[in-house]
């Protein structure tokens, strides 16, 4: 029989389906032959911090501690387990390292061997948690993500200096997520000394995630945080969130970042950001997607600094923020309008707007709005695009259903309208109204309590439109009439044999769902 090489079963393994039974899967290829654990291994151990680490695993990995990391924890005199040496040197298939699934591990393994850690933070966690990651760090060979959710626990993370001279150790970090809280003092000094560590170390993340909960960050953390993104060289992705002063350096960071293709501005205040400043995000040329998410401050004046040089390559743009005037979404579009492929709105408040969709936006194929009862600005872009996808969220739907309809462009092959009820009357209009979409593949419908003529009315709908191949319910509170019930079903089913999909989706009452 030949034998398949390394590299194909290794791929093989890689390429296994995700799902429910993916490790059981795995678990399996060990036991067939040498060659198959040996490639099988790697892929089972690579995302042991990827979720609550079991007590029986943490304990080879306590086995592998060297001598210096076992001396950190002579004084709680702890009992390490002694273990047979492994067969495989688990702690280097590490790819992954969430701090608060490691703490959680350790909590459970000290209970596990009876020890009664007082709390959550007590020095003997904060001891093994250290031991540990230097483990992690000195032996994995292939480290690419960490996730700090609260810099709260990097009290769990060892000296930078006892780590930063490990090689490759982090150096090859390709993912950062940092969410900096610090509250106090001491954890603010932790936090300092790791994110210089940080901009040191790390060159090759592709992509990194900060999160400010302070008002007004030191400058220091932001001179730091600026500091990684200017380090790196190939960043593809960067996420800012709740930077509500001093962030200017974060931007000016980005100047000239070549590689850069998502850009994600998550309630960050631009007023503290001068005009100057920001002409840096308009020479990430290679920008595909950018995202504002309830940000405020940003300015005309910020506009005219950013329509200096144009963003050719920007397919998708998201402007969902009250705080925004109209005048400066009306800007932003026109700006960057005319490669755009999906756009995200959460006003179409005037007929400027309206024509500067129209002019501008030729290219578009998806559109996503939250309106509230602005319709008229919107029908006559809808009328004249050339949409595939078009997405609407709103409450009050009844009285615009009927000239939806009649605007919406025969191009569509998906239509979303949600979180409106609509009556059975209202749904009937739409429908008979939209006989033209001869391309329609999906139809979803927010609908907390739809009645037979509803279902009646889609049978109806269905029948000339072959193209057509799911239809969704989004619900809040699902509820069908127990009284007609089976004729309900019954008309599912002549709507399943035709080929489509019915489904029921429930969501939850957010106003800042986006």
């Amino acid at each position: 029989m030949i034998t398949l090489p390394n590299e194909c079963i290794s791929e093989i393994f890689a390429h296994l389906p995700v799902d429910i039974n993916y490790r059981k899967y795995l678990f399996s290829c060990l036991l067939v032959n040498r060659q198959w654990c040996r490639n099988a291994v790697p892929i089972l151990w690579k995302e042991i911090l990827q979720s609550n680490i079991k007590p029986s695993l943490l304990k080879i990995y306590l086995s592998s501690l060297n001598e210096e990391e076992q001396t950190l924890l002579i004084p709680f005199q702890i009992s390490l387990p002694t273990i047979k040496k492994p067969l495989f040197d688990y702690a280097s298939y590490t790819t992954l390292i969430k701090i608060s699934y490691l703490r959680n591990g350790i909590i459970e393994w000290l209970r596990y061997s009876n020890y009664h850690p007082t709390n959550e933070n007590s020095a003997i966690i904060q001891a093994i948690s250290h031991s540990l990651i230097s483990m992690f760090i000195r032996t994995s060979k292939n480290l690419k993500e960490m996730f700090i959710p609260d810099d709260n626990e990097l009290n769990m993370f060892p000296s930078a200096v006892s780590f930063v001279n490990y090689k490759p150790g982090l150096s090859q970090l390709v993912k950062l997520e940092c969410r900096l809280y610090a509250h106090d003092y001491f954890n603010i000094s932790i936090t300092l000394e790791f994110i210089k560590a940080l901009s040191m170390i790390c060159t090759n993340l592709r992509e990194i995630y900060f999160s400010f909960k302070s008002s007004n960050p030191s400058d220091e953390l932001i001179t730091s945080c600026s500091n990684i993104i200017k380090a790196q060289k190939k960043l593809r992705g960067l996420h800012i969130n709740q930077a509500l002063g001093n962030t200017g350096k974060l931007i000016v960071a980005l100047d000239q970042k070549p590689f850069l293709k998502y850009l994600k501005f998550i309630k960050v205040d631009f007023s503290t950001i001068s005009s100057f400043d920001i002409k840096a995000l308009s020479r990430c040329k290679n920008l595909e997607l950018l995202e504002f998410i309830h940000c405020k401050g940003i300015t005309l004046d910020h506009c005219t600094s950013l329509s200096n040089n144009s963003l050719d390559n920007l397919k998708e743009l998201k402007l969902l923020s009250e705080c925004f005037e109209s005048s400066i979404v009306n800007s932003l579009v026109e700006m960057w309008g005319s490669t755009l492929e999906r756009l995200y709105l959460d006003q179409i408040k005037t007929y400027e707007l309206s024509n500067t969709l129209i002019n501008r936006c030729s290219n578009l194929k998806y559109l996503h709005v939250y309106i509230k009862d602005e319709y008229e600005f919107l029908l006559p872009f809808l009328s004249q695009s050339s949409l595939q996808h078009f997405t609407m969220t709103t409450y009050h739907t009844d009285n615009f259903s009927y000239n939806l309809g009649q605007n919406l462009p025969i191009t569509l092959k998906c239509l979303e309208l949600k979180k409106c009820s609509l009556t059975s009357e209202s749904f009937d209009k739409l429908l008979k109204n939209c006989n033209h979409l001869v391309k329609l593949e999906k139809l979803a419908i927010g609908n907390d309590q739809p009645k037979l003529e509803h279902y009646i009315s889609l049978r109806e709908f269905i029948k000339s439109r072959e193209s057509l191949k799911e239809i969704i319910f989004h619900y809040k509170t699902f509820f069908i009439d127990v009284s007609m019930e089976e004729k309900i079903k019954g008309i599912i089913k002549e709507i399943t044999n035709r080929g489509v999909v019915c489904s029921y989706f429930g969501y939850e009452d957010k106003s800042d769902d986006y």
